[in-house]
């Protein structure tokens, strides 16, 4: 319930300053998987003061008043950076950030992160307690059986970090095959999730492909048939082109682990004939993460490819054929 004695003019422009954009969640996300990554837990309210003090946004002074005099402009006394707004707009990020992390199976909740677990002990003629400090996970009490499986990289665990420099690049079905790639390792299907990954990897390069396709050409055919010649056509006009500066080396790295991702899909997804065994170890956890991993790097290296690249000549990228 908003007060009766803020001025109208400026009950909007509250609104929206302590309201954190779906960039400030994002953002949020990032800064605590980097926060949590040495795997020691850490309380909520220190993430959020951790977060406050990355943002630039100075603490709290004593009793602290927002002045908002009846002929004030609101853009500028009720604007985002306004300290006492940016605190809690930032701590509201950071509380949706670790919920949404907790939700993908990400992140441990913790009920105390200063517990101890005792045992008795005697010794010659004296007994007591021994304390050994312990995070305290929180629990229900009662369990059914559900196992998500976890990557080894916490930075590359959530989608919207793993695709936050990559999206313009994919387009949003290629995110989309990024989530639901990432969705699926957690839960253990790797099988799901590295055709998930290849089917992204595929949207990338036909994204490419949009950018230098021109009106007619292989490539215009290829693209208009949804072939995976694709691939080859764009690797071949960028070694012409060199985009950035991009040496024969990089482009031919790039081609390899896109045929690589290709294969892994390509056997993923057709499952008949004999087991291939150079093939079949792709799908478990660790060779799973890896990928994951070593595709982060892939995706970024293509995405700086298209920034010196025309922009795309149609209103929204094209993903991988199916």
């Amino acid at each position: 319930m908003r007060s009766t004695h803020v001025p109208a003019q400026f009950h909007e422009a509250l609104d929206v300053a302590l309201s954190p954009t779906r960039a400030d969640v994002v953002a949020a996300k990032r800064q605590v998987l980097e926060a949590l990554a040495s795997g020691s837990a850490q309380r909520t309210v220190d993430l959020q003061e951790l977060i406050r003090e990355q943002e630039g946004i100075p603490a709290p002074v004593n009793r602290e008043l927002l002045e908002l005099p009846p002929d004030g402009d609101p853009s500028t006394l009720a604007g985002r950076d306004v300290p006492p707004l940016a605190r809690v707009r930032v701590s509201r990020a950071v509380r949706r950030a670790l919920a949404e992390l907790q939700a993908e199976g990400v992140l441990l909740p913790v009920q105390n992160i200063d517990g101890d677990v005792a045992v008795d002990v005697r010794s010659g003629n004296t007994s007591g307690g021994y304390y050994a400090p312990v995070v305290v996970e929180k629990v229900a009490p009662a369990y059914a059986l559900f196992a998500p499986a976890s990557p080894a990289d916490a930075g590359l665990l959530s989608a919207d970090v793993y695709a936050a420099e990559i999206g313009h690049l994919l387009g949003k079905r290629g995110v989309r095959c990024i989530d639901e790639a990432l969705r699926a390792h957690r839960r253990g299907l790797h099988l799901a999730a590295v055709n998930m990954l290849g089917a992204a990897s595929e949207a990338a390069w036909y994204a490419l492909g949009e950018r230098l396709r021109g009106d007619t050409g292989q490539l215009a055919k290829a693209l208009e048939d949804e072939r995976t010649a694709v691939i080859r056509l764009v690797h071949d006009q960028l070694v012409q082109s060199k985009p950035g500066g991009a040496t024969r080396e990089t482009l031919e790295e790039l081609r390899s682990h896109a045929t690589y991702l290709r294969d892994l899909r390509n056997y993923g997804s057709h499952p008949r004939g004999r087991i291939s065994g150079d093939l079949e170890h792709h799908f478990t956890e660790h060779a799973t993460a890896l990928t994951f991993m070593a595709s982060h790097r892939y995706f970024m290296r293509l995405a700086d490819i298209a920034d010196h690249l025309p922009a795309p000549t149609v209103d929204e990228k094209v993903a991988a054929p199916s």
